[in-house]
């Protein structure tokens, strides 16, 4: 087994702290994002109007598709940590 550097270690340590942090905030972000969609459906039931259209094409929509966008990248990022920190470790 290769003994770590002081400083190797604690990357490696940081990078997993990060990792672990990064799912931890998406999962929480996804559900949001979930909890918001299912009530803004439930806000649709008795608002259709043209403003609830509206809201809907300049407010929800885009924040929905924001938040699947930031998923999305947190996805990328946290595989490349896990990646930084496997090739950290040999």
């Amino acid at each position: 087994m290769r003994m770590h550097h002081p400083a190797e270690a604690l990357r490696v340590a940081v990078t997993k702290k990060i990792s672990m942090s990064m799912q931890a905030s998406r999962t929480r972000l996804s559900g949001l994002s979930k909890e918001l969609s299912r009530q803004w459906q439930d806000c649709q039931q008795t608002w259709r109007d043209t403003k609830s259209k509206e809201f809907d094409a300049s407010y929800i929509q885009p924040l929905l598709d924001g938040v699947d966008n930031a998923v999305t990248a947190m996805e990328d990022l946290d595989k490349i940590l896990k990646k930084l920190r496997h090739d950290c470790e040999l």
